[in-house]
């Protein structure tokens, strides 16, 4: 999923995902929460079945509290693919890619959008090449670039259960919007849950959402398609809960840099658009990573770092939510007059 929908793609993503989700598409009797969460990431990826997408939905929910608690790498595991969802794996007909493309040049035209050349890797591609990674969008869209998840290599023939389709323009323009939809719908209904969720695990998940929202809500063409999807009251409540975990926080000098130490879940952001540019130039460098307690070891001293790690990551939610809170505060208070009140109470 992230070879996907990160900056510098992978032509042959399109159709490894497709071979894999091809299986979960089928008829089936299984309801494992795991396995209706990869079929609707299917049918949506491949459009295909949408009809019965409701259906799926439903029963996912159904099932949802059956699951044995997830840990801190799954939870943000289900972060990155649901947020990829809602980019629609990176398509050229995305509407949040078209809405980013919107926002930065509504920002160039006031000179606020930061136009600077965009520094290439830290470490070398992958494929061992020498190829620079490709630069964010900050101008009109390059007809001349290649677009990896949109590279259609296999052929509809090899799947048994995504068929050859040919839609017309208008038509496909209509499903991409009743895709994004639905995207929003699967992937903000697991961020409500996560929200009010008692897992102590649920905060990386929470972490990098609000990365990901820190980003993309600076723009007011976001905000629109993205404002009523989002559950502002959870979000408020939670923030007040971290806020009241932290105690005095005249001390924690909360700004627009990001606090550190590194977190275990910052690794798994790398190289995204969403979070580059949130973390600054360097962030990784040498830099120690906070590690998963395994349980095994020294258990007190693991405890007391597990203890400032949580304590970090809640300062860390709790800056990034004090930035949405001030570039989104004009935009929500139409809708969610209660919203903004609820967030002056977080950062009280």
């Amino acid at each position: 999923m992230c070879s996907l929908t990160v900056t510098h793609g992978f032509s042959s993503a399109r159709e490894s995902f497709l071979i894999l989700v091809d299986g979960f598409l089928g008829p089936t009797k299984e309801e494992t929460w795991t396995f209706l969460f990869l079929r609707l990431h299917g049918k949506l990826f491949a459009r295909v079945d949408v009809d019965s997408f409701d259906d799926d939905f439903d029963t996912l929910w159904s099932v949802f509290y059956n699951e044995e608690p997830f840990s801190l790498v799954y939870w943000s595991r289900l972060a990155i693919i649901s947020i990829a969802s809602i980019y629609q794996y990176n398509r050229k007909d995305s509407r949040l890619k078209e809405a980013l493309r919107q926002g930065r040049r509504e920002k160039r035209e006031v000179g606020l959008e930061d136009v600077s050349p965009v520094p290439q890797l830290e470490e070398p591609p992958i494929d061992g090449g020498t190829e620079a990674i490709l630069p964010l969008s900050s101008g009109p869209l390059d007809k001349s670039e290649t677009d990896m998840a949109n590279v259609d290599r296999a052929q509809p023939e090899a799947f048994a259960n995504i068929p050859a389709a040919n839609i017309p323009p208008d038509t496909e323009d209509n499903l991409s919007r009743i895709i994004f939809e639905k995207s929003c719908i699967l992937a903000f209904s697991l961020v409500s849950e996560a929200l009010q969720s008692q897992d102590p695990l649920v905060t990386g998940y929470v972490h990098i959402w609000l990365v990901f929202l820190a980003y993309a809500l600076r723009y007011p063409s976001v905000v629109r398609i993205l404002e009523r999807h989002v559950p502002w009251s959870e979000l408020a409540f939670f923030l007040s809960g971290v806020r009241d975990s932290l105690g005095d926080l005249e001390n924690l000098n909360l700004g627009d840099e990001l606090p550190g130490p590194v977190l275990p879940e910052d690794q798994i952001m790398r190289g995204f658009e969403w979070s580059r540019k949130i973390f600054p130039r360097g962030w990784f460098e040498g830099a120690e990573v906070g590690e998963v307690d395994d349980g095994q070891g020294d258990g007190d001293k693991e405890e007391e770092e597990g203890v400032e790690l949580e304590a970090a990551r809640n300062k860390r939610i709790l800056s990034l939510g004090l930035q949405i809170c001030k570039v989104c505060f004009p935009f929500i208070r139409r809708s969610f007059l209660h919203v903004p009140f609820a967030f002056r109470m977080a950062y009280k």
